[in-house]
């Protein structure tokens, strides 16, 4: 199972590798419109981001939308063992 989970995160990398600058952000702006509109995004009181990688969805834009429509904002830290959630305001 591991040697399955490591292959599908390499074929995954170099599949996000191949899209282009300019594609990842149209990418990234469109998927961000489609949340924006969701019921649970307008519902939602507080939302748990992750910080994106380079060649991953640029969701950095959603953090200060959901601040300034008074939302509770979180990113997961590792503190090495245990992994704690912080509150960011």
């Amino acid at each position: 199972m591991r040697d399955l989970k490591s292959s599908l995160r390499l074929q995954i990398r170099e599949k996000l590798r191949a899209i282009s600058p300019a594609q990842r952000d149209l990418d990234s702006s469109r998927a961000r419109a489609i949340l924006e509109q969701q019921p649970i995004w307008k519902a939602a009181q507080s939302i748990l981001f992750f910080a994106p990688l380079a060649d991953e969805l640029d969701i950095w834009p959603l953090s200060t939308i959901a601040l300034r429509g008074g939302k509770q904002v979180f990113f997961p830290v590792s503190n090495q063992t245990p992994a704690l959630m912080r509150h960011v305001k």
